[in-house]
């Protein structure tokens, strides 16, 4: 089992002409296990400056091919 924090960075443009500006920043605590051969991911965020979105959880299942 792991605990991590994770941030995330949205920019505008990465055109060359283009002045680069942050839209958009996510931060989320996550927790992290196996189960057998599969990998959990769970974590609960929040969006910052210019973000849509508040409040985000996420679930990621990491699945064994092969």
């Amino acid at each position: 089992m792991a605990v991590g924090v994770e941030q995330y960075i949205t920019w505008s443009s990465t055109a060359l002409e283009e002045p680069i500006r942050e839209i958009d920043k996510l931060s989320f605590l996550t927790l992290q296990w196996k189960v057998r051969d599969w990998s959990l991911q769970l974590g609960i965020g929040h969006g910052w400056s210019n973000s849509p979105d508040r409040t985000i959880v996420k679930l990621v299942v990491g699945v064994p091919i092969g």
